[in-house]
């Protein structure tokens, strides 16, 4: 039986920047201009899984699935998405927090 999911409300954020004339929602963070140079990806908190066996969850639209394999995580992002990462790159990608 998939494990149902349900979506989360996303962490309001300000927006700032030269997107924030273009009209987005309050919450929704625009890309900025893209210039070249170097780059720190935004700190986001998810919630995470790993996995012992596979699995497949049906997402809240009750058609769309995610399958995953045993040793991978189901990570919620927090904005109502799901995805499944594999256990190598979640190691390097994430640490806990609490």
């Amino acid at each position: 039986m998939p494990h149902q999911a349900t979506p989360s409300s996303p962490v309001p954020r300000e927006n700032t920047g030269p997107c924030r004339a273009r009209g987005f929602p309050i919450g929704i963070v625009p890309c900025r201009q893209p210039l070249p140079g170097r780059y720190v990806s935004v700190p986001n908190n998810i919630m995470a899984v790993p996995m012992a066996e596979p699995f497949e969850v049906l997402l809240a639209d009750g058609i769309s699935r995610l399958n995953g394999r045993a040793g991978e995580w189901l990570v919620d992002y927090g904005d109502g998405s799901l995805g499944i990462v594999s256990e190598d790159v979640f190691a390097a990608t994430y640490d806990i927090t609490d």
